[in-house]
Parts: structure tokens; sequence; C-alpha cells
């Protein structure tokens, strides 16, 4: 039987359908969300990739698009029951980007507000995917406030 991996996370390069890149740099989410879906139903290539390192019964998912200037720091939560979350970047220009980091910490070892001792993650390029464990494997996460530029991942939660 699959297990989830022994570390808090693993990150992986994934190679995506075409049509994910053309989405991404025509900015056509509507369309982008449609193949999104279609990827996280049963048997979809997300679903089959996701099941590699967790077993799991339901899979969501969203479009997270953050930008400057109206962006908001995102605060610790740990996704309730969930078994496992991703961040799969769709980031032409990871380099433009400032700010838009996924942190992730064991839940209750800090005190809110502090970040020291989170694993750190900047925008990653196009591709890259984050699979990390969140609450029922009892760690938190957050994403700081984008300042530059455009982060634009594929979120979403295994239970």
């Amino acid at each position: 039987m699959k297990t989830l991996f022994s570390s808090p996370f693993i990150e992986l390069d994934l190679e995506l359908p075409s049509v994910f890149r053309q989405f991404a740099e025509t900015e056509n989410y509507p369309e982008l969300d449609k193949v999104y879906r279609e990827s996280l139903k049963p048997e979809g290539f997300l679903w089959n990739f996701l099941k590699e390192h967790c077993v799991f019964e339901h899979l969501e998912g969203i479009i997270a698009l953050r930008s400057a200037p109206t962006d908001e720091e995102g605060i610790w939560h740990d996704d309730g029951s969930r078994i496992m979350g991703f961040s799969l970047s769709l980031n032409l220009e990871p380099h433009l980007i400032e700010g838009g980091d996924l942190l992730i910490r064991p839940r209750f070892q800090f005190k809110d507000h502090e970040d020291t001792g989170a694993f750190r993650f900047t925008a990653r390029p196009f591709g890259r995917i984050i699979l990390f464990k969140t609450g029922r494997e009892h760690f938190e996460h957050r994403v700081t406030m984008v300042k530059k530029g455009k982060r634009l991942v594929l979120a979403g939660w295994c239970s």
C-alpha cells in the first residue's frame, strides 16, 4: 500500500500537458480551470500522480492567482482533516515574483505570528509541485503576501 512521504514535504518536477502552459500564458483562467478539474477526477493525470504519494479518496483544488499590490498575508491554517496538500506552480517567470512564499511548519510548535523554523518555498518554476503534509498529519501552512508580480499555482487537497 502506498503511504505518505516520510518528510513534511516533497518537491518534484511534473510534466504538464501543453494546454496548461498555453492557458497560463494567455491568462485564460476559465479554460485552465476546466482542464485542471479534469486532471483531478479519478484517473485524471493529477489524480494518478498524487496516488503514487498518498492514499486518499477525494481530491479537490483551486486556481490560486495572487498579485501585487492588492494581495494580503495568508494566515496559518491546517486544512482540517485533509491528509495532504499540494501547490503546483504555473509561474512562467518566477524570478519576477517577490513574496508569495509557501511556508510549512508543524502545527502547535510556534506562536501564530512566528515564521521562524518554517520550511519556506519561494515562487517555483512552471511545473514544479510541492506535496506537503497538512491537518491530519499535524502540519499547517500559509502563503505570504505577493509584493511584486503575479503568483499562479494550482492548489489542492487530498482527503
